[in-house]
């Protein structure tokens, strides 16, 4: 039994287990019917290397911006005006699954369970899970942009390390989507791993 649970959250807590190059793709194949995954896929790359935001942003608008960047990218002419919509679309997707995910977090919680979040994020974080409600699931947040690093690197989870010197990384378990991002980091720091590939993997830890 783990003594602290560590989420990420991009992935796992608000898609359940579903990539956000996934997600977006679907939708603007909706939006923009015989859009290649490869035009998608060069537009999704350069928009997350020129993403920036404010620290009061909450997830809509984080994604807008985001969806306002792959348009510019994808250089169809069709593309600017549906990016508000593919971003909305999205946003919905992510306030029902953050919701079914709360429902875990505070099971846990309620359990007496110490939760942290550790993600590669923008520097709004916060403004995000009060967005979801989520602000006060986690005893810390180790947000990629505030701390400088960045997962894969095994540095971002040796700070939660450092958050509880008396626990060993076997005390520890790590819940995410992505084995290169999450997983093999922490195995890397003898840290216990729970790989995310839908909501039941998330209901599977109460």
């Amino acid at each position: 039994m783990p003594r602290v649970i560590v989420f990420d959250f991009g992935g796992t807590l608000d898609t359940h287990g579903r990539h956000w190059g996934d997600v977006l793709f679907t939708r603007w194949q909706t939006a923009l019917p015989g859009l290649s995954h490869d035009v998608f896929w060069e537009a999704y790359v350069a928009a997350e290397r020129a993403m920036t935001t404010e620290e009061d942003w909450d997830f809509r608008r984080t994604l807008r911006h985001k969806c306002r960047l792959e348009a510019r990218f994808m250089q169809r002419p069709d593309a600017p005006e549906q990016a508000d919509a593919v971003a909305d679309a999205c946003y919905e997707l992510a306030r029902e699954c953050t919701s079914r995910s709360k429902e875990v977090l505070e099971a846990l919680r309620a359990k007496g369970m110490p939760l942290v979040l550790v993600s590669n994020f923008y520097g709004n974080l916060p403004a995000v899970l009060r967005d979801f409600g989520l602000e006060d699931c986690f005893d810390h947040v180790v947000e990629s942009a505030r701390v400088g690093v960045r997962k894969p690197d095994s540095a971002i989870f040796r700070l939660v390390l450092d958050l509880y010197p008396t626990l060993t990384p076997a005390d520890m378990l790590v819940a995410g989507d992505s084995e290169r991002n999450d997983i093999l980091p922490a195995q890397s720091l003898g840290m216990k791993t729970h790989l995310v590939r839908k909501f039941e993997d998330l209901l599977a830890l109460v």
